[in-house]
């Protein structure tokens, strides 16, 4: 959870934002612990005091560059190619899901998901970006220059959109011969920016 280098997030406030102070910081050494005390060394000085009660501190995961991706380009054609690099998948429409491309003709078709989502159809001359109704942004982007060769009906691409995340594991180590404690607590909170 604490790491040298790592970044901590100091606060009191009462609710995330409002009622106190937070400031960020970074450990510089490496943590101790002793029992249910773990000791921490940060570069600089705090800008605020902060009282041992309702003062929380908290490892923070910074990303700078989270992405959408894309997994599993299937495409079951004679002559028809799909290039997934240019595929974009947003920030915020994206969802986890797989799509099925079936070709009606040359240049249009219908697009499926394994996630029950109503799609509409498209053609290979325009951009398909469906949007994702809940949050007004498309669930992805697939320009002309994705599609290459000629297709014929029933030809089908499949693709798998994975949206952007940053994966978070918690490890929690009790010490040997640490006292039981009656109530436990634990908060994940989320700063998002996109």
């Amino acid at each position: 959870m604490f790491r040298n280098g790592g970044l901590i997030r100091i606060s009191d406030e009462t609710t995330l934002g409002n009622g106190g102070n937070a400031e960020v910081h970074t450990i510089a050494g490496i943590p101790s612990v002793t029992g249910d005390v773990v000791t921490l060394t940060i570069a600089g000085t705090l800008a605020h005091d902060y009282s041992s009660a309702n003062t929380y501190v908290s490892s923070l995961i910074e990303e700078s560059n989270v992405a959408g991706t894309t997994s599993g380009n299937v495409v079951i054609s004679a002559a028809g190619t799909f290039n997934a690099n240019l595929m974009e998948v947003g920030n915020l429409g994206s969802i986890y899901q797989t799509l099925t491309f079936t070709f009606a003709t040359a240049t249009t078709f219908t697009c499926t998901s394994d996630e029950g989502v109503l799609l509409p159809g498209g053609t290979t001359g325009n951009t398909y970006a469906p949007t994702h109704v809940s949050v007004g942004a498309s669930y992805c982007s697939v320009p002309p220059a994705c599609w290459g060769g000629v297709y014929a009906p029933g030809d089908t691409v499949t693709i798998t959109t994975i949206p952007p995340c940053v994966p978070v594991l918690e490890k929690r180590v009790v010490p040997a011969g640490s006292p039981a404690i009656a109530t436990q607590e634990r908060v994940l909170m989320f700063f998002v920016e996109s």
